[in-house]
C-alpha cells in the first residue's frame, strides 16, 4: 500500500509540473483536483482492505452467520456510498 501511494504521489507530481507547463490556472485547478482525489483513493483502500481482512478473518473461522453479516454490510455500504458520490456528481452536473 505504501508503494501504490508513494507511485501515486510522483504520478500527481509530474501531472502538476507538466500543468505548470501550460499554464498557472491550469496548475492550480489541477493541484486543487489531485487533493480531493487523493483523499477518495485513501479512503476508497483503507475501507477495502479492511473489508478484506475481516471477511477473511470469518472466512477462516468459518463464523457463516458473522461472515454474512460481514459481506451484506459491505455490499449495502458500497452501494449507499456509490448512490450519495453519483448523486453528488449528477447534482454538480446541472
Amino acid at each position: 500500500m505504501t508503494l501504490i501511494m508513494f507511485f501515486e504521489f510522483l504520478i500527481g507530481l509530474t501531472d502538476v509540473y507538466i500543468a505548470g507547463r501550460i499554464s498557472k490556472e491550469v496548475q492550480a485547478t489541477y493541484g486543487f483536483v489531485i487533493q480531493l482525489y487523493f483523499i477518495f483513493i485513501v479512503i476508497a483502500n483503507a475501507l477495502t482492505v479492511g473489508t478484506v481482512s475481516v471477511v477473511s478473518r470469518l472466512f477462516t473461522s468459518r463464523n457463516k452467520d458473522e461472515l454474512t453479516k460481514a459481506v451484506f454490510s459491505s455490499i449495502v455500504t458500497a452501494t449507499i456510498a456509490g448512490i450519495i458520490l453519483a448523486a453528488a456528481y449528477f447534482r454538480v452536473q446541472k
